[in-house]
């Protein structure tokens, strides 16, 4: 157990910067990729697997966070937290290494089953060494992180291509090392017995239910219809041979009182609603701004950089109120800034002015920062410290579901607007390549850019029906609980 009345000021301030660089390193290396892998597949080959380099690290670091959460509480926080930092370094040198893209996929399986256990056990161990009312806005810079990472990632990928593509993993050893040596110097923790372990059989159940489901989910439209099947059915039996074995397990992954726990089922849906309804926004929006609008790749990253930006400044501001008022009163404001946001992509049109969806994309920011923040804190509060662990990586698993969900709904929905390509042209590629667009006739052009706004806002109408379910979600907080301040 971390007491945090023993840690001195200039020891939390140490803690708080590393626990902030580990958890930049694992969300930075969701987008620094995406500018670099033209030079990946130019050097490695596999252009036709190349897509499996985003997925399956998303989906390891997705089915391992449960996982670190009971080993965090079981284990310590200190130790736990090292060895996901050692084995996210392994897999980022090894990733420089990759000699095909095969071997790179196989070392970014690896690379996010370490970043599985940085940002949860980050969150929890700031959790763990703020007194009460520091620790919204401590948590908060770990929420905050991730704003800056998901601007940061792409312009750092541009910058580093020059040196060389695997410098984009290599860069994170030296930080890596410093996180590391950091925590442990500054971080001690008593741990106390527990008498049972991990659930082995339940680990197995989580990583096969969990890892299929989201494999289904995020390669949907590359499986055929029999591997659909059978990858759903392994799923289906998987996860609820887990929920079955949950209930006679001595030491379950998710005890049986979380399913009772009204802050945790909340929180969990939160999760996934919103994670989705982020994922509407960060794949759609760039594709909006440059294929209908005609903007550039710079015009789409500095769109979401204002979402981005201000989902810092949301949850400042709500880690300054909670405590004053009750979770309900910050959740709400929040989520209602995120319907009143979500108007924003909904409306576009071809000839309105950018500053709109920017405006919505503050919105979107505040409202997200601010509900995200005030659902983590209220459920590290709803739990005992020896539960802390496991409830703040549920709730981080349900954000990367989330996203996994959303990407499939939202990308088939997208297709299906799409239809058949007109006049053998592929819409999205001709009008996002500056040159081919231009050299369109344009009666052609207009079409094109008519069926991509139709499909498109079909995506931000759908996601309006979320941020619905996400504000419905703040109401299902209790009325009067609050954090204790003392």
């Amino acid at each position: 157990m971390i007491n945090h009345e023993a840690i001195r000021p200039g020891q939390r301030r140490v803690l708080i910067l590393a626990l902030m660089v580990s958890t930049f390193m694992a969300a930075i290396e969701v987008t620094v990729i995406s500018t670099v892998m033209p030079s990946i597949v130019g050097k490695l080959g596999g252009f036709d697997l190349f897509s499996w380099a985003f997925s399956l690290y998303l989906l390891t670091q997705g089915v391992m966070t449960p996982i670190y959460g009971r080993l965090a509480d079981l284990f310590g926080r200190k130790r736990t937290y090292i060895a996901a930092c050692l084995l996210f370094l392994v897999g980022s040198a090894l990733c420089g290494f990759a000699w095909s893209m095969p071997s790179l996929i196989a070392f970014r399986a690896l690379q996010g089953i370490g970043a599985g256990g940085l940002a949860p056990i980050a969150s929890t161990i700031m959790a763990d060494i703020s007194a009460p009312k520091d620790r919204p806005r401590n948590v908060g810079w770990i929420s905050g992180i991730y704003g800056v990472a998901a601007v940061a990632g792409p312009l750092a990928g541009a910058a580093l291509v020059d040196f060389g593509w695997p410098w984009i993993f290599w860069m994170n050893i030296p930080f890596g090392i410093l996180a590391i040596v950091l925590v442990g110097l500054h971080l001690s923790e008593e741990i106390q017995p527990h008498g049972h372990g991990v659930d082995l059989p339940g680990a197995g159940l989580l990583l096969i239910g969990a890892g299929s489901a989201m494999l289904l989910l995020t390669q949907y439209s590359t499986l055929g219809a029999g591997a659909r099947g059978a990858i759903a059915a392994l799923a289906v039996a998987a996860l609820t041979g887990l929920v079955l074995q949950q209930r006679v397990a001595s030491a379950p992954l998710v005890p049986l009182h979380f399913y009772r726990n009204r802050m945790i089922l909340t929180g969990f849906g939160f999760g996934v609603t919103t994670g989705a309804y982020i994922i509407a926004l960060t794949a759609f929006l760039p594709t909006y701004i440059q294929g209908v609008l005609g903007g550039t790749p710079l015009d789409g990253g500095l769109t979401l950089a204002y979402m981005m930006a201000t989902w810092t400044a949301g949850s400042m501001t709500s880690g300054r109120l909670i405590g004053r008022v009750p979770y309900r009163v910050t959740a709400l404001i929040g989520t209602v800034l995120v319907l009143l946001g979500s108007f924003g992509p909904a409306t576009l049109s071809p000839t309105q002015a950018p500053i709109w969806i920017r405006l919505g994309c503050v919105l979107l920011g505040v409202g997200l920062g601010m509900a995200n923040i005030t659902f983590t804190v209220a459920i590290q509060a709803s739990v005992d410290w020896s539960d802390r662990g496991r409830a703040t990586s549920l709730y981080f698993f349900s954000r990367i579901l989330g996203q996994a969900l959303g990407a499939a709904a939202f990308g088939g929905l997208l297709n299906a607007g799409m239809g058949v390509t007109a006049g053998g042209h592929d819409p999205v590629a001709d009008l996002m390549d500056p040159t081919i667009r231009a050299g369109l006739p344009a009666v052609e052009r207009t079409g094109l850019i008519a069926l991509l706004d139709h499909a498109l806002h079909s995506v931000y109408l759908a996601s309006v029906l979320v941020a619905v379910m996400i504000l419905a979600l703040a109401f299902l907080l209790p009325r009067k609980a609050k954090m204790q301040r003392g």
